[in-house]
């Protein structure tokens, strides 16, 4: 996934300067069970001190974030990041799923 190339882009945007790092499974679970407004739906964003994470991917047994400055972000803005990210992610499953797709209708033929 090109994250790098995402966060380069809301930093233009949003004039804050973002990192990109890996926390531990069982840290995000807990801010998000945390901060939680209903148990069962999943968290795209967590406050962890003066920052907000936003979750980017799942790798092995830690979670790829994207880190920034709580103070930096409006609400609309936090909410216009998740956004930026869930597209991201379903754009690109929906690419690998019509790879898939093309190579299955290739060996059928």
């Amino acid at each position: 996934m090109d994250w790098e190339r995402v966060k380069e882009r809301l930093e233009a945007v949003l004039q804050s300067p973002m990192q990109i790092s890996l926390i531990p499974e069982a840290d995000w679970e807990h801010l998000a069970e945390e901060q939680a407004e209903n148990l069962e739906s999943f968290s795209r964003s967590v406050v962890r001190g003066q920052d907000v994470l936003f979750y980017l991917s799942k790798e092995h047994k830690d979670i790829r974030i994207l880190q920034v400055s709580k103070a930096k972000l409006t609400s609309s803005e936090r909410k216009l990041v998740e956004l930026t990210v869930e597209s991201k992610m379903t754009l690109e499953k929906n690419s690998g799923e019509s790879f898939y797709l093309k190579m299955n209708e290739r060996r059928t033929n």
